[in-house]
């Protein structure tokens, strides 16, 4: 006969025991018969449940924060400028909006040409690519010289004001 818990189970018990039967069980499965089997144990039970909250808790936090693609630019100003806008280790997750953080950064800095935040788990990435250095610009109404990095064959020569130095072979 099927019973349908362990409570059932005390009381046919009882029952058998006034009777003088013997009760002889084929298998004890199921949650009721595991947690008669730890019933005991309440203080182990109580200090999982109070680490699975505390891992719960924690995990709702930035723990770590990693910056890649930086050659120039020292580490500790972009730190810094993410402590300003809010990210920062031990910040709560919901409250980082990675937009709004890579939107002031790059509008206070010119040296970042592109910027990425992206959270996984309780580490925050930063990837940032640097903009590259600018070449002097000289002024069209400017006079210069034009030397060639390797060697070549002058097949024309326009020349809109002054005299060409060199002739076409």
């Amino acid at each position: 006969m099927p019973m349908s818990g362990i409570k059932e189970f005390k009381r046919l018990k009882a029952i058998a025991k006034k009777t003088q039967c013997k009760i002889k069980l084929s298998t004890r499965r199921g949650l009721p018969f595991i947690l008669d089997r730890y019933r005991k144990r309440k203080i182990f039970f109580l200090f999982l449940g109070l680490v699975m909250c505390l891992i719960y808790i924690e995990s709702k936090y930035v723990w770590n924060i990693d910056i890649n693609g930086l050659d120039r630019i020292p580490e500790e100003e972009i730190l810094a400028e993410l402590a300003e806008n809010g990210l920062s280790v031990g910040t709560k997750k919901s409250k980082i909006v990675p937009k709004a953080i890579i939107n002031s950064i790059r509008l206070k800095r010119d040296d970042i040409a592109w910027m990425n935040i992206d959270l996984r788990g309780t580490n925050i990435i930063v990837e940032i690519a640097e903009t590259t250095e600018k070449p002097d610009i000289i002024p069209l109404d400017e006079n210069c010289n034009i030397v060639a990095k390797k060697d070549a064959e002058i097949v024309k020569i326009t020349a809109n004001s002054g005299t060409a130095l060199v002739k076409v072979r």
